[in-house]
């Protein structure tokens, strides 16, 4: 845990400090990641994880460009629930319910989130919906057209994971990033890789990076202890986009 954190932080900040040079940040994603992938051990058999419940927190900002606008900073925060129906070592049914507030530039949004997902070793998904006051590019989502000056928006969520979810997989996300889908990064695709973890029946380390809608990402999620799990994500466009957030979660087994 500790070296995940670090690369991440020290990955984080190097491309801060060559924000306006976007193309030299791209092999220091690629180095921090491999790292932590060649740092990992041979994998343990895999492991029936029990039924569980899931609650987390998390909070992140960031700050885009308005296509006919300025840059635009915002913030969110958001709580998270989950229901894990496991069907063998390497595949499950789930529930989710997410909750998030926020404030893009002078623009207050909220959005409730529900979501199905299902899991197996070589694919894995999930599809949500997000309803709710969602801001975005200086304007709300008006779903039905109201007029009214805090409209109902309702966007659908989606992710896919196509490859082994215990060596090497490729996954994309649409509106699906945690605490909030909106205002950004909307859209992500990149590699995943898992690092053995020995200690907790319910998750896996697991490292990501790839594209988003703001720039290069670097995501790790880091389990520890016997059910906890930190969740970090950092993105790096130009000068102008980037974002990042934090969260922490909690796996509750359920009872027999």
């Amino acid at each position: 845990m500790p070296l995940a954190l670090c690369l991440f932080i020290l990955g984080l900040a190097w491309s801060l400090a060559a924000r306006g040079r976007r193309f030299r940040r791209a092999p220091l994603l690629a180095i921090a990641t491999l790292s932590l992938v060649a740092s990992a051990d041979q994998a343990p058999p895999a492991r029936q994880r029990p039924d569980h419940h899931t609650v987390g927190a998390s909070a992140g900002g960031g700050q885009y460009m308005e296509t006919c606008g300025g840059p635009r900073q915002y913030g969110s925060a958001g709580l998270h629930y989950a229901w894990t129906d496991t069907r063998g070592p390497h595949s499950s049914l789930g529930l989710s319910v997410d909750a998030a507030g926020g404030v893009d530039e002078e623009m207050p949004f909220f959005m409730i989130r529900p979501a199905f997902r299902g899991e197996s070793r070589w694919l894995g998904g999930g599809l949500g919906l997000s309803a709710g006051m969602l801001a975005n590019n200086g304007e709300y989502f008006d779903t039905f057209q109201t007029g009214h000056s805090a409209p109902l928006g309702l966007l659908p969520t989606a992710h896919l994971r196509l490859g082994p979810s215990d060596l090497f997989f490729v996954e994309g996300r649409f509106m699906d990033a945690r605490p909030s889908p909106l205002p950004n990064p909307f859209v992500s695709l990149g590699l995943g890789f898992p690092i053995p973890s020995h200690g907790n029946p319910f998750e896996r380390t697991t490292i990501r990076a790839g594209v988003s809608t703001s720039g290069f990402t670097l995501a790790p999620t880091i389990a520890f202890g016997e059910d906890w799990a930190i969740d970090l994500h950092g993105a790096i466009g130009d000068e102008h986009t980037y974002g990042f957030s934090v969260g922490l979660r909690k796996h509750l087994a359920a009872r027999p």
